[in-house]
């Protein structure tokens, strides 16, 4: 198959004129015109791609020709932060999980669907039961299921009643989250998530750390040993200073809360994360949308709602006030919507999360480069997140310049993932 279309974005780099060559699941060839007007042309050797160049490229030899027209081209999204097991409906956590592990997968499968219908062809499950998210990630695999790939971490590491404890990752000594992360790991787990502190789990408290630091450099160290990465969710600045010293790679959240819950940014911590090359995914719309909602409320006479809405909107503004420091100092930032958790939803969580660092004056074509290559080469996948010889070809195809203004995303209406057309411009489905 060769897709053809007026412009091609690929990690900054752009051609004109562009078409791709698809085999096998796989980009065996780019072709376009860079900047200076000069003919680009990449292929696999030994690929049919290779073998035939673009003028071989035609339905009289056996090509598919699918012509995007005006349309720009760019890798699939990858969304970095996510939970498929939640509907994305405001329901609290119990609510959510107090149903059959049947229903618990045909859920994560839709929200997978939907995920790709955005355009995000990969998403990283950082929390969800074994026995859901391991036997949905081999169905998608397998082709049984048509989804975005699902990158897992399986249950979050947690104390006993802690933060997403129905998940089934409890554990307290440091020998006990050893042992988890052992099993989790061969269970299938891509990545390792641990629960630092409280969260929306009702009897848990977000703004105190809850593992001592040697027991976060034992989860650390485990997961090392086996080549996996480390992601914390961290409400309080103690315990996003005990996870960077630890050596995790990713802090969630990380909010600079004080044992009272009062929000004071930290300049020591913030530098130690610099220091380390610690990541960051602030997970702003996650926070933007219960404010929004309390304001819906609010307008709508619901009781308590204006009051509501009021501390919310003090609370996301210290938040994003926090996230522009750290930004401005130079903190390296992941990208992540926390998808299915509260009120956000799949079908639009990732291009909310990117709109909002974009209004904190981020530049749209950074952020569709941590969206797609930047999240890639954290996932050490060389394969994902370009549009270049030998990576799977997951392509959107997108009305407008997302580079530019990168609200376009909403206007993504070809999807194919894996080599396979899941939408078309005439909103076909292609499976």
């Amino acid at each position: 198959m060769v897709l053809r279309a007026a412009t091609l974005w690929s990690d900054g780099r752009l051609l004109e004129g562009a078409a791709v060559a698809v085999e096998d699941g796989k980009v065996t060839g780019v072709f376009g015109r860079d900047s200076e007007g000069d003919l680009a042309s990449e292929v696999v050797s030994g690929s049919r791609a290779g073998k035939v160049g673009l003028e071989g490229m035609t339905e009289a030899d056996g090509w598919a020709v699918v012509d995007l027209g005006p349309r720009s081209l760019l890798p699939g999204l990858i969304d970095c932060h996510v939970h498929t097991v939640f509907p994305g409906d405001g329901s609290v956590l119990h609510d959510a999980l107090g149903v059959a592990d049947s229903e618990l997968l045909l859920r994560a499968a839709e929200n997978g669907r939907r995920a790709l219908r955005a355009g995000v062809t990969t998403v990283v499950d950082v929390g969800a039961p074994p026995q859901v998210i391991f036997p949905l990630v081999r169905a998608v695999e397998e082709g049984v299921l048509h989804s975005a790939r699902i990158i897992p971490a399986g249950p979050p590491v947690t104390i006993t009643g802690g933060h997403c404890w129905p998940m089934g990752g409890e554990a307290d000594s440091k020998e006990d989250v050893v042992t988890l992360v052992r099993r989790t790991m061969r269970d299938g787990a891509a990545l390792i998530k641990v629960m630092g502190t409280g969260g929306g789990t009702p009897g848990t408290n977000s703004f105190l750390p809850v593992y001592p630091q040697e027991t976060l450099e034992a989860i650390v160290a485990e997961a090392r040993r086996l080549g996996r990465r480390t992601l914390i969710h961290s409400g309080a600045t103690l315990a996003t200073r005990s996870a960077v010293r630890a050596g995790f790679d990713v802090i969630f959240h990380g909010h600079f809360h004080r044992g009272d819950g009062s929000l004071v940014y930290d300049r020591g911590v913030v530098a130690e994360m610099i220091e380390a090359g610690t990541h960051l995914n602030p997970t702003l719309w996650v926070n933007r949308v219960v404010r929004e909602v309390a304001e819906r409320e609010a307008r709508e006479g619901v009781s308590g709602a204006q009051k509501r809405s009021e501390i919310q909107r003090a609370k996301y503004r210290g938040q994003t006030e926090n996230v522009s420091r750290m930004l401005e100092a130079g903190v390296s930032m992941l990208m992540g919507s926390d998808s299915g958790w509260g009120h956000v939803d799949f079908s639009e969580g990732l291009i909310r999360e990117m709109e909002c660092f974009s209004e904190l004056g981020s530049a749209d074509g950074d952020l569709l480069r941590l969206a797609t290559r930047g999240a890639a080469e954290f996932l050490e996948r060389e394969d994902l997140g370009v549009i270049f010889p030998g990576a799977a070809a997951d392509i959107l195809g997108v009305c407008g310049k997302p580079w530019e203004g990168i609200s376009d995303l909403r206007k993504t209406d070809f999807v194919m993932t894996r080599g396979e057309i899941f939408t078309t411009p005439v909103g076909m489905l292609g499976v």
